[in-house]
């Protein structure tokens, strides 16, 4: 169970009691009426914090604790904004023609946002709905709008801690640290916010 929290870094720490609640429940308790667990032989083996959330989510509907995170949204951090950025696109010379890539900082505002940007950076940022909602954290996309303004893709997702106004998590696909480029935009939109950075919070290697 600890080495699922540890390789699972963007997975919102308040859930660290419902998951141990549900798993305690599924292995070791039997039912009413019942004479053993539901899950005696469960193991951690192959789960995903999406699918793991989503069974403790149902555990606890089912028991009529708490109604389900979709349709939570929150409102824009009163004193935290965004920020745009212009560059040039990665690996092209100075002294090319190259028109510059518009980069933006995003605050994502309900459960469908982080959802989509847990999906995108295959990590489970979607857990932190709750503690949004709460005014506990808020969290933030860095993104490359692609030509045109088609769309974008998302290169890092950071999580402040409000009461604190600090960065405490960065994070890029699949859990990396951020890349040089996205650390130097992450600074730049600290220092215009007044934020600070967390020791813990690192760096990525050069890519």
């Amino acid at each position: 169970m600890f080495r699922f929290f540890v390789t699972n870094p963007m997975l919102d720490t308040s859930q660290y009691g419902p998951i141990v609640d549900y798993l305690c429940e599924q292995k070791f308790i039997s039912p009413p009426g019942e004479h053993s667990p539901r899950q005696p032989n469960l193991s951690m083996k192959g789960r995903s914090p999406e699918a793991l959330l989503r069974q403790v989510e149902g555990w606890h509907a089912r028991l009529g604790r708490i109604v389900g995170t979709r349709s939570l949204k929150w409102d824009p951090h009163p004193t935290i904004q965004g920020m745009r950025f212009f560059a040039r696109p990665p690996g092209k010379r100075k002294d090319t023609p190259e028109a510059q890539v518009e980069y933006r900082v995003v605050q994502l505002l309900n459960a469908a946002e982080l959802g989509e940007e847990g999906r995108r950076m295959c990590h489970c940022v979607a857990s932190y709905a709750r503690s949004c909602a709460a005014n506990h954290v808020s969290i933030w996309s860095i993104r490359r709008l692609l030509p045109e303004r088609t769309g974008y893709v998302p290169l890092c997702t950071i999580e402040v801690r409000d009461s604190a106004r600090q960065v405490v998590q960065a994070r890029t696909r699949r859990n990396e640290l951020p890349t040089p480029r996205a650390w130097s935009m992450l600074e730049q939109w600290v220092r215009a916010q007044g934020l600070s950075i967390s020791s813990w919070v690192g760096r990525g290697a050069a890519r």
